[in-house]
């Protein structure tokens, strides 16, 4: 707080582009991202403070779990600032995904054959098919 003179509302915007590498557990992505400056006394109610660009790679493992690098580069209007490039990294776990593969591994283990949603469909849809086919059947004789 010693580099504010006083509380700094700000509105940030930002876009992700995604790019899943086929065959690869890999993706690339890039995000602008845009400060604005809220109703500050001496400027309008929205103004343009800080730009910053953010590039990087993840790769997927083993159980919903990620890691990433990145860099971004901040473009402040304030250009004193001393570090505006900025490389990160990153971990990520996603309890969704660690979740159904802890589900898939025991039912396999138990013998229960996994069905992607994909393979469900079409089994309802040939279920059905053929409930209707038995139903005219039945409406024949």
């Amino acid at each position: 707080m010693q580099y504010y003179k006083k509380p700094t509302q700000l509105l940030r915007e930002k876009v992700t582009l995604e790019y899943n590498v086929p065959k690869s557990k890999a993706s690339l992505y890039v995000a602008p991202e845009i400060f604005f400056k809220i109703g500050d006394k001496d400027l309008p109610f929205l103004s343009y403070n800080t730009m910053r660009y953010n590039a990087g790679i993840d790769y997927k493992l083993n159980y919903g779990n990620s890691i990433g690098l990145g860099f971004f580069y901040e473009d402040v209007y304030n250009p004193k600032k001393t570090d505006r490039f900025v490389f990160t990294t990153k971990y990520n776990l996603s309890i969704d995904d660690l979740l159904k593969t802890i589900k898939r591994k025991r039912d396999e283990k138990n013998g229960i054959e996994h069905i992607s949603k994909k393979q469900k469909k079409k089994l309802k849809k040939k279920l059905k098919k053929e409930l209707e086919e038995k139903e005219t059947q039945l409406d024949s004789l």
